[in-house]
């Protein structure tokens, strides 16, 4: 009896291997790091001067991305200060609906969001001054969710009037291909909101996508259209993306002083990119693209490796115009809540609870998404896996996933019958999904390239590397007198990782005092927003019962001391822990099991 196997050509095998390589890429790193800590610490000399090299490179990482961060820090809180002056004075001239035409599609993806959230988010949306001009805002729900579309239905209800255009869309379940998650909601959503633009409009139209818990200020929106009247009307100009900064404002002080500390590192890592001469400048969590972008790249991914959906997008964005992509930072702060634990909104649950209790589950519930988070290092794999196809002469113009691809639609799950007959209009109103810009050829920037590979290092590798090696250098400092005593290189070597540990605890110290003032900066944008908003619909039952009750969440220094004190634990436990998690799981499985992180909720009855 013979065993019948699938025929698989030589090139395809390679290519197989290849791709395993490259998305266990960060677990083999780590492979190799325990090696050479391991053979040193057995005697074995000649690994010596591997791990001096390798202490020095981590070592000096981390202090580069610490001052980066600082840097990134200091730019920030400066230029949003100029960014309000600027919407300010914008806001104030005449006629300014017919200078800055941009219309902005707000995708909102929603999965278990209570009604009481998406209220809070979308009054503040409603609340600014051009959004029944140029927003149209969808809800991008999931079929898996019970009563999902009666819930959008009611919140469509209520705020349809606010906006330019308003609808939602229903992601069905399980959909062949592809996984459960935000880049799968969002490519369903985006591929039906898009056909109510025609390929004319496109270069009018930039795509925003936020979270069910974000608060966006006017002066982002209004950045965005300033930024698109002044750049070309082709397709050479509208191959962007817009970053801003992320701040946790709303409840920081009634979570966990470890959730606080994670989150505020996490924010910062996304802000150490954000300065105006930054070569690379990746989105965290809310960010804008050129609908031309959009359907040039093929919308969002549905795969394992689309998991963390806003970097995964700028890579994709980022390979697929072979390093061309503009990414432009808006200096207007993006609200967000700290992740609490499920069941934290009953208000009479939180009386009953102790501190100590309700701080153990914020922990375990940010730890779940902090293992989200990390699963994202596939990412890594996917950008040396599109890096090798560009170098490797994989051309362009005959790459096929260039062509447009259409879902499969049910025309059931559309709650606006308009946007039923946009289907069926004439397909080449749909956007040349595969016509390439004049200024995409087949050659990656080297240098911007090989930033970004750094960054995805500083990610998804260093948090890792780095424990490793500071273990190794505490082992040695402590116990290994014998080697000191016989490799002067190697003392030299621990003497100059304890002063750069130093610096790195030291810059990290006046990263916290910026974000103190940046923090300050961000809420009082808000605080003066939401005021704004509340004269400017002083006759709305709905923006001023949600507006009047928004969350602040002000920082004191002696109040959150504690995190000046915490937060290498704070790193250890949610960044490198499920780090090496992450990386032990993906050398045989890319699946993972999506959960969506509880967040506060605001009784506004």
């Amino acid at each position: 009896m013979r065993l019948l196997l699938p025929a698989v050509s030589g090139r395809e095998l390679v290519f197989s291997v290849l791709s395993y390589v490259a998305r266990a890429a960060p677990g083999l790193s780590t492979v190799v790091v325990i090696s050479i800590v391991c053979l040193t610490l057995s005697a074995y000399w000649t690994m010596q001067g591997y791990f001096i090299l390798l202490t020095l490179f981590l070592h000096l990482s981390v202090v580069g991305f610490a001052v980066r961060s600082c840097y990134g820090m200091y730019i920030t809180r400066r230029e949003m200060a100029h960014t309000a002056d600027e919407d300010q004075r914008s806001r104030t001239a005449a006629g300014e609906e017919d200078i800055l035409p941009t219309v902005h599609a707000i995708f909102i993806p929603c999965y278990k969001e209570s009604l009481e959230t998406l209220r809070e988010t979308l009054s503040m949306l409603a609340s600014h001054p051009n959004a029944l001009l140029r927003y149209d805002v969808y809800l991008a729900m999931e079929a898996a969710e019970n009563e999902s579309q009666t819930k959008a239905a009611i919140i469509v209800q209520e705020f349809s009037y606010m906006f330019r255009y308003m609808t939602f869309t229903v992601h069905p379940a399980d959909l062949v291909g592809e996984v459960r998650g935000k880049s799968s909601n969002l490519s369903w959503a985006t591929r039906i909101g898009s056909r109510r633009y025609s390929s004319q409009r496109e270069t009018d139209v930039v795509v925003t996508i936020m979270d069910a818990d974000t608060h966006l200020l006017p002066s982002y929106f209004g950045s965005i259209s300033r930024y698109c009247s002044t750049i070309p009307g082709n397709a050479n100009g509208l191959l962007v993306m817009f970053v801003v900064p992320v701040v946790f404002d709303r409840n920081a002080h009634a979570t966990a002083p470890l959730v606080r500390c994670a989150d505020l590192l996490w924010c910062s890592a996304g802000i150490s990119a954000l300065y105006e001469t930054s070569r690379v400048r990746t989105p965290t969590s809310v960010y804008s693209v050129s609908l031309r972008l959009a359907r040039f790249v093929d919308f969002w991914d549905t795969d394992q490796s689309a998991i963390g959906e806003d970097l995964h997008m700028y890579l994709k964005c980022f390979f697929r115009t072979r390093g061309k992509l503009l990414s432009v930072s808006i200096f207007s702060p993006a609200s967000h809540c700290n992740v609490d634990y499920e069941g934290s909104n009953n208000e009479r649950t939180l009386s009953r609870a102790n501190t100590a209790d309700r701080w153990w589950k914020s922990c375990v519930a940010r730890f779940a998404q902090a293992r989200r988070h990390m699963w994202g290092m596939l990412d890594s794999g996917y950008a040396i896996c599109e890096a090798a196809r560009v170098i490797g002469g994989y051309g362009l113009r005959g790459d096929t996933r260039f062509r447009r691809l259409e879902p499969h639609i049910d025309l059931e799950y559309l709650e606006d019958r308009k946007l039923r007959n946009a289907i069926h209009d004439d397909k080449e109103d749909l956007g040349q999904g595969d016509t390439i810009p004049p200024i995409v050829d087949n050659r990656l920037p080297v240098w911007r390239t090989i930033v970004l590979l750094h960054r995805l290092f500083e990610a998804h590798f260093l948090p890792v590397h780095y424990f490793i090696d500071v273990l190794a250098c505490s082992w040695l400092d402590l116990f290994g007198h014998e080697y000191k005593a016989t490799s002067p290189f190697l003392q030299w070597t621990l003497e100059i990782s304890s002063f750069l540990r130093t610096a790195a605890f030291c810059l990290v110290v006046v990263q916290l005092l910026l974000y103190e003032r940046f923090h300050a900066a961000a809420l009082a944008l808000r605080i003066s927003a939401v005021h704004e908003g509340l004269i400017r619909n002083s006759s709305d039952r709905i923006i001023n019962a949600s507006l009047r009750n928004v969350r602040i969440s002000p920082r004191n220094f002696l109040a959150n001391a504690a995190d000046y004190v915490l937060f290498p634990v704070a790193g250890t436990i949610f960044g490198a822990v499920p780090a090496v998690m992450a990386q032990v799981m993906q050398f045989w499985t890319t699946d993972f099991v999506y959960h969506v992180s509880a967040k506060p909720v605001t009784d506004n009855r």
